[in-house]
C-alpha cells in the first residue's frame, strides 16, 4: 500500500487505533522501529452513528417517463425547517438506471445566506433500498447541524442523464419525534428525494472535549460571532466575493490573548459580525481550525498568510508549526520568497536557514523565479 492510499483510505475509515496509525506513519516517513509493526488481532469495527432517513416524497410517487433533464444547468432545491436540533449527514437524489451524475450540492441558512456545507462529486445511480426507484446519496465529509426553527435551503446543480422525478411532495414528515417541514424553493424541479439525519445527541457520540470542539468548528451551532473575510488572496477578486465564518467567542478567547481582549476586554467588541479585510477565507479558516482542534492544513499557498495571522493573534504554537513547515520545504526555488518574511517577523533561525540555502545553492537561487520577481 502506498503512503497516499494509507492517508486517503485507512486513516479516514478509523479502523486503526491512534497508536497503530502512529506506527504506520513512522514506517512511511522512514523512522526505524525496534520490531515489526505491532497490531492488535481482535476483531475491528468501524465507528458508526445511529442514522435515520426522512422522505419528502412517498416512495411510490416517483416516475421516469422521459425523465427530468439537467442539460440546462438548472438547480434543484428545496427549503427545510426542523423542530429539534439534528445533524444532517447527506442528501439523496433521484437518478436513473446506470446513470452517472456530477453534483454540486450546497446547504445554506436561508435567512443569512451563509453556506453551512458544500459537497461536489460524481455519483453512480443505484436501485434504492426500497427497490422502487433509482437514486444516489451525496454524503457530506463533515455533517452539519440544523437548528430548530431556522429555514435552510438545500440546492443541487446536477449534470447527467434524465432522472426519475416527482411533481409534488409532502409538506412535512416525522422521524424519531422530530418534525421536518418542507417547502419548494424557486429552483424546485422534483429531483431531490430524501435526506439522511443523525439523532440530536451529538455530545454523547464524542467522548473528548477535542472531538466536541472540532464538531462545532465552522458550524453555526452555538455560534455567537461571525467573521466576514475576502474569499480569495487575489487583490482583484477580494472586493468581489466575501465569505462568512461562524465562530464561538469563548473558544477563540481561550486560545488567543488578542481575541480575549476583543471579546472580553474593557473595550470589548459587541457587534455580531466582524470584518477582516486583511485576510482571506482559507487562511482564517485554518487559523480557526487550529484554535478549535490543534490541527492545521498547511501548504505552500497558505503558510505565509497563516504565519501572519498566528503572529497577529499571538498564537505562538501555530507560528512554530508554520516556521517548521517553511524550514522543511525550503529550497533554492522559494528561498527568496521566504527570506523577506523571515526578516519581517524577526525569525532569526529561519533567516539563517535561508542564507544557508542561498550560500549552498547560489546559482539555482539566483535563477529562480522568486529572485527575478524581487
Amino acid at each position: 500500500m502506498s503512503q497516499k492510499e494509507f492517508a486517503s483510505f485507512v486513516v479516514d475509515c478509523e479502523i486503526l487505533t491512534k497508536k497503530e496509525t502512529g506506527f504506520m506513519t513512522k514506517h512511511y516517513v522512514g523512522v526505524g522501529l525496534e520490531s515489526s509493526l505491532p497490531f492488535m488481532h481482535s476483531p475491528r469495527q468501524r465507528r458508526t452513528w445511529l442514522s435515520h432517513r426522512v422522505y419528502r416524497f412517498a416512495m411510490h410517487s416517483g416516475t421516469f417517463l422521459n425523465g427530468l433533464s439537467y442539460r440546462h444547468n438548472r438547480k434543484d432545491a428545496l427549503n427545510l425547517t426542523v423542530s429539534k436540533l439534528v445533524t444532517l449527514q447527506g442528501v439523496q437524489h433521484f437518478g436513473s438506471e446506470g446513470g452517472k451524475y456530477k453534483v454540486s450540492l450546497e446547504v445554506k441558512n436561508a435567512g443569512s445566506g451563509f453556506a453551512l456545507v458544500k459537497q461536489t462529486g460524481t455519483y453512480s445511480s443505484e436501485k434504492d433500498e426500497t427497490d422502487v426507484y433509482y437514486g444516489f446519496d451525496v454524503m457530506f465529509d463533515h455533517p452539519v447541524c440544523l437548528e430548530r426553527g431556522k429555514r435552510y435551503e438545500i440546492a443541487s446543480l446536477i449534470k447527467g442523464p434524465p432522472s426519475w422525478y416527482v411533481t409534488a411532495g409532502t409538506e412535512s414528515g416525522e422521524v424519531q419525534g422530530i418534525q421536518f417541514s418542507f417547502s419548494n424553493s424557486g429552483a424546485f424541479h422534483g429531483a431531490t428525494a430524501t435526506m439522511a439525519t443523525l439523532d440530536d445527541n451529538w455530545q454523547t457520540k464524542r467522548s473528548t472535549i477535542c472531538e466536541r470542539t472540532k464538531f462545532i468548528f465552522n458550524n453555526e451551532l452555538l455560534s455567537d460571532v461571525k467573521f466576514v473575510v475576502p474569499a480569495s488572496q487575489n487583490e482583484s477578486e477580494r472586493r468581489k466575493s466575501q465569505k462568512c465564518i461562524p465562530a464561538h467567542k469563548f473558544i477563540l478567547a481561550i486560545s488567543s490573548p488578542v481575541f480575549y481582549a476583543m471579546f472580553y476586554g474593557e473595550m470589548a467588541e459587541t457587534a455580531g459580525t466582524i470584518q477582516l479585510p486583511d485576510c482571506d477565507y482559507e487562511s482564517v479558516l485554518e487559523l480557526f481550525r487550529f484554535l478549535y482542534s490543534d490541527e492545521v492544513n498547511l501548504s505552500g499557498n497558505n503558510v505565509m498568510q497563516i504565519l501572519y495571522l498566528a503572529k497577529k493573534y499571538l498564537v505562538p504554537s501555530l507560528a512554530d508549526k508554520c516556521t517548521e513547515y517553511l524550514q522543511e520545504h525550503l529550497a533554492a526555488s522559494n528561498v527568496f520568497s521566504v527570506l523577506p518574511q523571515a526578516q519581517k517577523f524577526e525569525d532569526k533561525d529561519l533567516e539563517e536557514r535561508c542564507w544557508e540555502v542561498i550560500e549552498a545553492q547560489t546559482e539555482n537561487a539566483l535563477n529562480s523565479e522568486e529572485f527575478v520577481t524581487l
